[in-house]
């Protein structure tokens, strides 16, 4: 074995996973792609992320190394603990096709100044089988009548629902919505 092979696998190891882990993942359980190791590829500037949770492109977030993982060189999800993500600017960019909670999440006219729409998807389990805990993350202008919107398809949907105002910035909120199928856990669990 390679010293560079075997010290991923110490950091797999490392992170509850089993030693030798990566050779699990030579083929994608989800799609049947080619697994590799996230460190061996580069972010191909001149198109969109093929995954913005490898590569987030985020201003505020440059000086920062995204984390790697084994990650599938067809759909693109990386495998990080446990569990199998993908996140994208485009809600129809996932393998397994985004639920209906966060595909049809209500989003308003996007305007230059409102920054980019992030779609999520985790994929949970070694093989992807476990449900997905989606969600969609993005600023927008924050009028009563869209937070009542909002509120209701959350609602509806059985959806977690975060708004945060900016203090500098009148008018723009920041909203994370997240649907995920697991039993929510009590403080009696």
């Amino acid at each position: 074995m390679d010293r560079r092979g075997f010290v991923l696998d110490a950091l797999l190891l490392g992170a509850g996973l089993p030693f030798f882990a990566r050779a699990a993942f030579s083929k994608c359980p989800l799609c049947a792609g080619a697994v590799v190791s996230a460190s061996d590829l580069a972010d191909d500037l001149s198109r969109p992320s093929r995954n913005l949770d490898l590569w987030s492109r985020a201003a505020d977030c440059l000086a920062i190394a995204d984390e790697g993982g084994p990650v599938c060189t067809r759909c693109w999800y990386v495998f990080r603990s446990g569990n199998w993500s993908r996140s994208s600017e485009r809600a129809d960019d996932f393998h397994v096709p985004l639920g209906a909670a966060v595909a049809t999440f209500p989003v308003p006219e996007r305007h230059r100044g409102d920054g980019r729409l992030i779609y999520r998807q985790i994929l949970l389990g070694a093989d992807g089988k476990g449900g997905a805990v989606e969600e969609i993350a993005f600023w927008a202008r924050g009028s009563a009548r869209y937070r009542a919107a909002i509120r209701r398809h959350a609602e509806v949907h059985g959806m977690r629902l975060e708004i945060e105002a900016h203090p500098r910035e009148p008018g723009q909120i920041y909203i994370v919505a997240e649907f995920d199928p697991r039993p929510q856990r009590t403080a009696a669990d």
